[in-house]
This record gives C-alpha cells, sequence and structure tokens, in this order.
C-alpha cells in the first residue's frame, strides 16, 4: 500500500449519458462525450473515506456499490470526473496486507 488513500488500481472507467442508445455513436465518434468517472479499489475503504473527507472538508457517505462498499467523490473535487473508491465484499484490510484475498 504505497499511495496514502490506500488505491490499490483503477477497476472501471464508466460514463454517464442521457439517453445511451442514442449517444452510443457520439461516445464512439466524439471521444467519449458524456461524465466520465471512474471505480478505483482501495485496499482499506475507512482510511481512503477519512483521507477524502479532511482533504475536501466535506462529509462522504458510504454505499453499496456495485464492486463492493463505496463511497463517491463529486467531479468537483476530482479533477471534472466522479471518482468511486471502493473496497471489494470480503477483503478486508487484514486480508489484503497479508497477501491474502479473493484471486484476480
Amino acid at each position: 500500500m504505497d499511495h496514502p488513500n490506500t488505491a490499490m488500481g483503477i477497476h472501471a472507467v464508466w460514463f454517464a449519458v442521457h439517453a445511451a442508445e442514442s449517444q452510443l455513436r457520439t461516445l464512439r465518434d466524439a471521444g467519449f462525450e458524456g461524465g466520465e468517472s471512474r471505480s478505483v479499489e482501495v485496499a482499506d475503504l475507512g482510511k481512503a473515506r477519512r483521507l477524502a473527507e479532511s482533504g475536501t472538508g466535506r462529509k462522504l457517505e458510504t454505499y453499496k456499490g456495485f464492486y463492493g462498499a463505496s463511497f463517491l467523490l463529486p467531479r468537483e473535487v476530482a479533477h471534472g470526473m466522479w471518482m468511486e473508491m471502493y473496497q471489494p465484499a470480503g477483503r478486508s484490510v487484514q486480508t489484503v496486507r497479508s497477501g491474502q484475498g479473493p484471486a484476480r
């Protein structure tokens, strides 16, 4: 865990659009037009959240996301993109530190 927020890597990049079917062509032709966002896996969601709250001065609520327990940084504090930080279900800080946990 070299990064202060315990980030382990970007897991997904996603785009928000108003009407997916009509904008698929636009996304390809215009170079990802829409609201770009990222899902970043962290080893310790609590530590990442405390660091983010300290840096932004905002209270960030956790929720059950697609990849596991998550919180969301709004684009105005994350370089113009939404950034979801998540810790996978079943992966505790202890298993990450010991090198155990789900296979990738």
